[in-house]
């Protein structure tokens, strides 16, 4: 039986309970997730702060954390490309196959509608307390 793979890109700096929150719910819907770390090649700033190794210990830790099963999920760092009309190409390079988009980010949602994906927006939990900006 073929399984059913998300994707979900952020730039997770840093990973907080929202993220999380947002995973455990896609996982409600697909058999796993690809969880993209986006912006890879950014560090060190106010803005982004954190490395991509860095986010991804994070994440790794934290569906540890809460007993995700690691066979679930898929953890890769994107570089940024800045080249709209290659970058669901990029994605699809460095990742397995997966049939299902998640993001409130309008141009993502776009790009990957015009290659024909089903994308979906994922639920905001507690926006105004669990956004990177606060937290950082």
């Amino acid at each position: 039986m073929k399984k059913l793979r998300g994707i979900l890109i952020g730039r997770m700096q840093p990973v907080h309970n929202g993220h999380i929150q947002v995973i455990e719910s896609i996982l409600d819907e697909v058999d796993e997730i690809i969880i993209g770390i986006g912006s890879a090649q950014l560090s060190h700033s106010l803005k982004d702060p954190f490395t991509a190794g860095e986010r991804v210990v994070m994440m790794n830790q934290a569906l540890a954390d809460i007993g995700v099963d690691s066979s679930r999920y898929y953890i890769i760092p994107m570089q940024d490309i800045n080249f709209n009309a290659l970058w669901v190409s990029h994605v699809k390079m460095l990742t397995p196959p997966f049939s299902v988009v998640y993001s409130g980010n309008p141009l993502v949602k776009q790009l990957f509608a015009e290659e024909g994906y089903e994308v979906k927006q994922p639920p905001l939990y507690d926006r105004l307390h669990l956004s990177g900006t606060e937290v950082r």
